[in-house]
């Protein structure tokens, strides 16, 4: 019976030491978006049709493309920042 009861301690125990739980605390980080301001929009220079004669129409056609691109990617960097707010 004495067996019985000390087999029964070393499981208890075994069970109580075997089962601690190490946990560790893990810090999270947390991003928080901060507003951002637009800055100043650059006015770009504008070309006047008469100094352009001397060019042709397929670099006319080009610088215009040129300038759409420009205008286009100003929006999409404002539409990024604006995003923020």
């Amino acid at each position: 019976m004495m067996r019985l009861g000390k087999l029964t301690a070393i499981v208890i125990l075994g069970f109580l030491s075997g089962c601690t739980v190490n946990e560790k605390l893990v810090e999270r980080k947390v991003y928080v978006s901060v507003p951002l301001s637009l800055p100043v929009k650059p006015e770009l220079p504008q070309i006047r049709s008469d100094s352009l004669t001397c060019v042709d129409d397929q670099t006319k056609w080009i610088l215009l493309k040129r300038d759409v691109i420009i205008k286009n990617y100003i929006s999409d960097l404002e539409s990024v920042i604006n995003s923020t707010k």
